[in-house]
């Protein structure tokens, strides 16, 4: 049984600009720095800021960073150790290499959807596009690896990498079964198969399972959690762009070491100046932010 829950507030952001629930939801605790990189001078800063970085990530698709003028061989140059990620939809090479994607073709075209299919037996979309996340976790764990080898042997590393063979690692038992002549394009019913049902007289649903009825909620519900809540899950930022909202709190929690205390994410190009000032004196600023190199839209 669930107790009642408030009703959402039903509000939505207020700023034209600052406004994107996807990047407000990916980039708390960032700093945000607006730079032209399509001018050679914009190009320059950022080798000038990469000098002092430990790494670089780029997800545009192959060969970009290099018209920039940003591969990692001329990055390599001004930071030896330098680890660079790159991925990108298909990868380097390949005869897909120069497409373009996001979430939504990588699942169809690495066979998810093909798995999850509606009443008729259609493939069906997934919500959230989940290839999207399991990308940048693919992305965070090979730059970690890059850092490991670094730690014991002080080379850099250009990781790369794709959406597509993330999105295919990770239904791998499927493929297998598939190599082996058993698996099928529709998930198997069995007796064990999980089914959802609308409760009679309510817009409530449910997922029925071997061990009793599990409520199905609502995205505010969740806002709401009781379990949650207790365990202090949720940040709490106020943002220009959205207001006061919850954000999703850190997956891990270290016992003798309290992970710092969010910042809301930055409006565009909010930083700019700030970064800036690690590397350039107030005149460099003023003169780059004059030419259009470098800027903000606060």
């Amino acid at each position: 049984q669930m107790g009642q829950v408030p009703a959402s507030p039903g509000c939505g952001p207020t700023d034209p600009l600052n406004r994107s629930f996807y990047f407000h939801g990916a980039n708390r605790s960032k700093l945000g720095l607006g730079l032209d990189l399509s001018h050679g001078d914009g190009a320059a800063v950022f080798r000038k800021l990469a000098a002092g970085a430990d790494i670089v990530l780029e997800n545009f698709t192959p060969q970009v960073m290099s018209r920039f003028g940003l591969s990692y061989a001329r990055l390599a140059e001004v930071r030896p150790d330098l680890i660079m990620t790159s991925f990108s939809g298909f990868g380097a090479d390949g005869p897909h290499a120069a497409f373009k994607s996001n979430g939504s073709s990588i699942e169809a075209l690495a066979g998810w959807d093909a798995l999850h299919c509606d009443r008729s037996g259609n493939p069906a979309l997934m919500g959230g596009y989940p290839a999207d996340p399991i990308c940048g976790l693919q992305m965070a764990i090979g730059t970690l690896a890059a850092l490991y080898r670094r730690m014991r042997t002080g080379a850099g590393a250009h990781v790369e990498g794709s959406m597509m063979e993330a999105a295919a690692g990770f239904i791998g038992d499927v493929l297998l079964a598939e190599s082996l002549g058993q698996a099928s394009a529709q998930i198997e019913i069995s007796p064990t198969t999980k089914s959802i049902i609308r409760l009679p007289g309510t817009d409530a649903w449910a997922v029925v399972g071997a061990t009793g009825n599990t409520p199905i909620r609502s995205t505010w519900e969740v806002l709401v959690d009781e379990q949650l809540a207790a365990r202090e899950w949720f940040y709490q930022l106020s943002t220009d762009g959205l207001g006061i909202s919850k954000y999703n709190g850190a997956l891990w929690r270290f016992q003798d070491a309290p992970l710092r205390a969010p910042t809301p994410p930055p409006k565009l190009g909010e930083h700019t100046a700030q970064i800036l000032a690690t590397s350039y004196s107030a005149e460099e600023i003023e003169t780059l932010v004059r030419a259009g190199h470098v800027g903000s839209r606060l």
